[in-house]
């Protein structure tokens, strides 16, 4: 709009100057048909030389330069775009590896790493020590390998996660509802550019031409009154594009984005355990020292509760 409303004001600028040629070229005329003004040329040369095409030329040179620029910033901010994509996505595949690997190699240096799964085998180790029951703190902190039940350790992490999603949530929300604001300001501002005056611009050529007469009467030949008026409309009807309201899609698929990010938090926890089972399908043995590790422990706390002796 703003490149429309420059091009046409100069344009209007430059057609605005054949108003002034016509102004000089119709004094030029008057004075020669005046009888008593023999050869006008010899003492009144006018001439008004204006070079529109290279006016026009250079603007268009110029709206160019400035179109290549625009074009110039927008690829680089594709590429940009694209490159920092491609950064993100490995980010995440290399801190997935990197978890993994992680997981796994404390899962088999340390045993008291995710050691909180009540597995059969386990209740299996207790039984054969007479223990029926588990202690309240162990009830608690133990997680069944089938169930829904969570810890206190899964509903923090749960927790943490709801908060960080409830302040992008919130984040989101304030983008859109500014976005909505900027477009009915910007509306608002349309309807007030309709109101911008039109700039009128008016050449008043007043010309009186008198003899005198043996030195003492003064005897006019010949007058001219006229004017030049011509507009420069600041902003033209043409310029002013009606906009776009914001897209009612973009609410919907944001939506869509956190209700999917939330099930994945929720999804974070059994896939935890899914994790877990997969590691003790492969290492056996080391299933064996982790659950003989969380045997003793609770018969630890059973014997200082004087459970058992």
């Amino acid at each position: 709009m703003i490149k429309c409303s420059f091009h046409s004001t100069a344009e209007r600028i430059l057609a605005s100057t054949s108003q002034v040629s016509n102004a000089l070229h119709d004094m030029k005329d008057f004075i020669k048909t005046i009888p008593n003004i023999v050869n006008s040329d010899r003492f009144l040369k006018i001439e008004q030389n204006v070079n529109v095409e290279e006016m026009k030329r250079g603007i268009r040179n110029a709206s160019a330069r400035l179109k290549a620029e625009f074009k110039a910033i927008q690829d680089t901010l594709e590429v940009t775009g694209h490159v920092t994509q491609k950064v993100i996505a490995s980010s995440f595949i290399v801190l997935l590896l990197g978890s993994s690997v992680s997981y796994l190699v404390r899962y088999l240096t340390d045993l008291k790493h995710d050691n909180v799964c009540q597995t059969g085998r386990l209740q299996e180790l207790l039984r054969a020590r007479g223990v029926e029951e588990l202690p309240e703190a162990y009830r608690k902190r133990l997680v069944r390998t089938r169930g829904w039940r969570m810890t206190q350790i899964e509903l923090r992490r749960c927790l943490w996660g709801g908060t960080i999603l409830g302040f992008y949530c919130l984040v989101c929300a304030l983008v859109l509802g500014l976005d909505h604001l900027i477009y009915y300001v910007l509306q608002t501002s349309l309807s007030w550019t309709q109101d911008i005056p039109e700039v009128n611009t008016i050449i008043s050529l007043r010309l009186k031409i008198t003899i005198l007469i043996i030195g003492l009467i003064r005897k006019p030949v010949g007058e001219m009154n006229k004017d030049y008026r011509y507009g420069i409309l600041l902003l033209p009807p043409d310029c002013v594009r009606p906009l776009s309201p914001p897209d009612p899609s973009v609410l919907s698929t944001t939506a869509a984005l956190f209700l999917t990010a939330l099930v994945m938090i929720l999804g974070e926890v059994f896939s935890r355990r899914i994790r877990r089972k997969i590691c003790s399908s492969f290492y056996r043995d080391r299933e064996e020292e982790r659950a003989l590790y969380l045997r003793d422990k609770i018969l630890l706390k059973l014997e200082d509760e004087g459970k058992i002796s």
